[in-house]
């Protein structure tokens, strides 16, 4: 899972499916399924996305019903609504039961900042991100944390840290395609459209014949996707 290639993830997403063709009352295999199905919907990987975030729900319920004292699964079912569907509200609660549950659960206080940052709680986005960043600052996905705290900065309108941060991002995972978006609209909002066009230049080359309608942008906050479209467009994303 932590590899989150689209080869790894669909490996990943397979032994979920083993899992329960041995056990149909397995808790962890429906977990592993809908942990799979949404980091390749997150991801950008999805061929088919709208259904795939659907299957990701019904197999996390699936997995909460059968075990709802695993933080990993309310953790996925938080990530699933805040991410996938925008149900902002119903995924802090998901986040505050995994964090209930373990109260030492880094993963859950950073992709909580994740949320916040989307749905325009750019303060406490950050809050949650940087005590996540210090509970594990070794975490393999660390760079979803510096990345939502260039969204969440982006979000003040301080374009400046966005820009640092989304450049964090990308030193830490190069392919990861959100943070490349980031830099692109942070640049241009900057004034620096040379460097922002050579930005989306890097963006289209991880997410290839890709418009602005088309790329699959996470659900967020009207005046930060406003923000963000007013960046794209301006260095040269198709519309």
């Amino acid at each position: 899972m932590y590899q989150l290639t689209q080869e790894s993830l669909e490996r990943a997403r397979s032994i979920g499916q083993v899992i329960l063709e041995h056990d149909q009352a397995s808790a962890k295999g429906h977990q592993v399924i809908a942990a799979a199905d949404y980091h390749l919907v997150w991801m950008g990987f999805a061929a088919d996305r709208d259904q795939m975030r659907h299957e990701a729900l019904h197999q996390v319920r699936d997995a909460i019903r059968l075990d709802d004292r695993d933080e990993y699964s309310q953790w996925t079912y938080g990530n699933i609504l805040a991410m996938l569907f925008g149900r902002y509200d119903e995924a802090v609660s998901a986040y505050r039961e995994a964090l209930e549950i373990n109260p030492n659960f880094s993963l859950a206080y950073g992709s909580l900042g994740t949320a916040l940052s989307l749905s325009g709680d750019a303060d406490e986005s950050i809050r949650n991100v940087e005590i996540s960043i210090r509970l594990n600052p070794r975490d393999p996905s660390l760079f979803f944390r510096y990345s939502a705290l260039a969204m969440a900065h982006f979000a003040k309108g301080d374009y400046l840290k966005a820009k640092e941060w989304a450049l964090r991002t990308i030193a830490r995972r190069s392919n990861w395609w959100l943070a490349h978006a980031v830099l692109v609209a942070s640049l241009c909002h900057l004034g620096d459209n040379s460097s922002a066009q050579e930005a989306l230049h890097e963006l289209l080359a991880i997410q290839p014949d890709r418009s602005l309608s088309t790329l699959p942008l996470p659900p967020m906050h009207r005046d930060q996707l406003n923000r963000l479209r007013q960046g794209l467009l301006p260095a040269g994303m198709p519309a």
